[in-house]
Formats: structure tokens, sequence, C-alpha cells
């Protein structure tokens, strides 16, 4: 639910990007069968992401907080 900007800065490893603005034209090739977490910045438009992937029959989940509170391995798209 970030932005391509966001998305290169910091992102989960192995995450995929489908900005919120497009979720509503790309939501159908995500898989069904798997859970889905749903991040963003700081947790408030992967909430409404969420909420709307459950509508529509998927399970997901928020992480609360965003990726600046997520403590594990990040992958940086900043060159060391």
């Amino acid at each position: 639910m970030r932005t391509p900007q966001e998305h290169v800065q910091i992102r989960i490893p192995n995450s995929i990007l489908i900005p919120l603005d497009e979720l509503r034209f790309a939501y159908s090739s995500l898989p069904k069968d798997k859970k889905i977490i749903v991040y963003c910045r700081s947790g408030e438009r992967s909430a409404f992401a969420t909420y709307l992937l459950r509508h529509l029959g998927y399970e997901a989940y928020n992480l609360a907080g965003g990726i600046l509170t997520w403590n594990y391995e990040k992958e940086s798209g900043i060159p060391s």
C-alpha cells in the first residue's frame, strides 16, 4: 500500500508493491489460498487495504505500525 518511492527506499524482502490507489484493479492477482500481510509506512493506508481485502474474501492482516516498526530483516534499495 506504499508508493513506488517508499518501496524503493526500504521494503520487506520478497514483498510486492501494490499502491493503495491501484488495489481495486490489482487485487485479483493476489492468491486467495495464502495469508496476506499488508503494510505501508505507518499502518494507516494498509489498515484500509486490509479491510477491503477481507471484504473481498482474502485472509489479510495489517502490519500495525507499518514498516517503521518492523523489527526484522529489511531490504534497502539504497546502495551502501
